[in-house]
This record gives structure tokens, sequence and C-alpha cells, in this order.
């Protein structure tokens, strides 16, 4: 979930991106109960952002998935302060909720320039 400034200036280089420490970044955990990434989930914000990134093996890529061979987190880079709604999309058979598992499938979070806003979401067969 975390990084150095300079790891963060080199994912955000490589998409063609530079930190505005005017705006945000919103880091989302969807993970299944094991805590392997929860491929093929992905997860939208209520906020207006430059790129939607994961990693995977080979780096950096746009996008809103977890992927096969990746982290089992989003990030959205250069995010408007203020509050933000996190929006959920299980794969087709689960159900995700905010860590630790509740009946909360949404959560709302503030996102404050220059800082990185973590949620966490468990994820497992409905």
């Amino acid at each position: 979930f975390v990084s150095n400034e300079g790891l963060t200036r080199q994912v955000y280089s490589a998409l063609g991106m530079i930190p505005d420490q005017d705006k945000g970044i919103v880091v989302i955990g969807l993970d299944l109960p094991n805590l392997a990434p929860a491929v093929g989930t992905s997860v939208e914000i209520t906020s207006d952002y430059e790129k939607s990134f994961v990693l995977g093996s080979v780096g950096p890529s746009e996008g809103n998935e977890v992927i096969s061979g990746g982290g089992g987190f989003v990030s959205f880079a250069n995010v408007v302060p203020g509050q933000v709604d996190i929006l959920v999309q299980p794969k087709e058979g689960e159900i995700c909720a905010v860590f630790p598992l509740n009946e909360s499938t949404t959560l709302t979070i503030p996102v404050y320039a220059g800082e990185v806003s973590i949620a966490a979401f468990t994820c497992q067969p409905n």
C-alpha cells in the first residue's frame, strides 16, 4: 500500500504522470480472506483523478481491475481532495465488503492534498 516518494515518482513517470502535491492518492486493497489478490475485482471512486493503475509483474499499468500476477490493490493518482465514495465491483459469484468483513459494501473516505488515503476490502464467494 505504501511507497517512498522516489518510488511514487518512478511509477507515475512510467505512466506518463507527475505527482500533484495539491491532490491526493487513493489506494484500495482488494484481497481474498487468505490475502491473495481478488483477481477480476474492479473499483471506482466518485472524485476526479488523473489515472487509475495496478502493479503487475512487469510494473504499473493503467486500469482499475486487480490482475493476475499483480498486487491486490488499485491506486488512483492525483485525486481531487474531499470526501470520496469507493464503489467495488466484485467478480461474478463473489461479494466484497469493508475489512474486517462486515455488512458495508461501500465506503466514504477523506482525501487530502499531498497524502495517501487507504481502504481495504475482503472478497469471498457469495
